[in-house]
């Protein structure tokens, strides 16, 4: 197992401990690249994630991965300092 392989699998560990389920909407505050949240994405069909992080950067490479994945309809993205 790659550690790329071991971290995918542990952030999609996240999703089912929280009790995520098909349907959920999902707000994630601090959601940092996305990376929870387009797994989830990946493996709900029927799941809207939205993230919020604090960071220009993060946003950016989280919107790009987004559109890669074709997730654009479940995960959403956005800038906000919740702090």
């Amino acid at each position: 197992m790659t550690r790329a392989t071991s971290r995918n699998e542990t952030i999609g560990d996240r999703a089912d401990i929280v009790g995520v389920q098909d349907g959920d909407r999902v707000l994630e505050i601090g959601c940092g690249w996305g990376a929870l949240g387009l797994r989830a994405a990946q493996k709900y069909s029927d799941l809207k994630w939205t993230g919020v992080t604090i960071s220009s950067e993060q946003l950016a490479w989280g919107q790009r991965r987004v559109k890669e994945l074709g997730l654009s309809d479940h995960v959403d993205l956005r800038l906000c300092d919740y702090r």
